[in-house]
């Protein structure tokens, strides 16, 4: 994914959907992301785990997409820590901006 193609929530959701190959009744959100690639192990996308999604030119995107980024890459690292706590499996599912 490229930062200036990338100014709006909503292009940043309808390409990672594209890019995943999700079904035409998933959500385009960050929850309905994280459901599908962490706890359902990607069963519903064409793409298989593992996940690495890359946002290349970071530094050019809005201040409120690269906080909400942010906050995505946050919730990911989370719920895929306290389901290797609770001995669930982990799937490898990473989101990085690169500048």
């Amino acid at each position: 994914m490229v930062g200036h193609q990338l100014a709006t929530l909503e292009a940043i959701a309808r390409d990672a959907d594209f890019a995943l190959g999700s079904p035409s009744w998933h959500g385009s959100n960050p929850v309905a992301l994280l459901d599908t690639m962490v706890s359902g192990m990607g069963a519903v996308h064409d793409l298989k785990p593992p996940y690495r999604v890359e946002i290349l030119h970071s530094t050019q995107l809005p201040t409120a997409v690269k906080e909400h980024i942010v906050g995505v890459i946050d919730l990911f690292d989370r719920v895929r820590g306290y389901r290797r706590n609770r001995g669930a499996p982990d799937v490898d599912a990473t989101i990085i901006m690169i500048d």
